[in-house]
C-alpha cells in the first residue's frame, strides 16, 4: 500500500490573529477560465475543521501545501 501525501491547508486572519490547519489528501481543480477550487477532503480536529470549511464557505483565502513541486 503506498503512503498517502497529505497537504497542509492553511486559514489565516490576521486581523483577529486567528490560524486553522488541516490536512487534506484530496484536492480538485478547475483550470478553466481561471483556476477555481472544485473540491477538498481534509481533516483534523472536529472544532479545525468545522472553522475551516466556515471560513472557506465565507469566502475566505486559504493556502495549500503541496510537497511534490
Amino acid at each position: 500500500m503506498n503512503a498517502s501525501k497529505l497537504m497542509k491547508v492553511t486559514y489565516f486572519d490576521p486581523k483577529s490573529d486567528i490560524r486553522l490547519l488541516c490536512y487534506a489528501d484530496t484536492v480538485v481543480w478547475d483550470t478553466k477560465p481561471a483556476p477555481t477550487l472544485i473540491a477538498l477532503r481534509f481533516g483534523g480536529y472536529p472544532e479545525r475543521v468545522q472553522g475551516l470549511a466556515d471560513a472557506i464557505y465565507g469566502g475566505a483565502t486559504i493556502e495549500i501545501e503541496d510537497d511534490t513541486i
